[in-house]
């Protein structure tokens, strides 16, 4: 998940704690479990290609997505 963080915060001008809050937010917003990391771990990084693809496609920005997340309601 570091990894993950790392990466997601080259795309957010170095911002490593924007780059967390956008991946947990993601994470905790479509409910994945915690219980097997490995599992949770996989799904982040899925997530942030599907985020760091729409950023490169201009369709988002990192920033607007968390934004949108955060204030969404939770999917159940």
């Amino acid at each position: 998940m570091g990894d993950c963080i790392q990466t997601t915060s080259k795309l957010m001008d170095g911002d490593g704690v924007a780059a967390a809050q956008v991946l947990t937010t993601a994470m905790n917003q479509y409910g994945v479990s915690m219980e097997d990391p490995m599992a949770a771990s996989e799904e982040m990084a899925r997530m942030m290609n599907v985020m760091a693809a729409a950023g490169q496609a201009g369709s988002a920005e990192l920033p607007a997505i968390s934004i949108a997340l955060f204030s969404a309601p939770r999917i159940s």
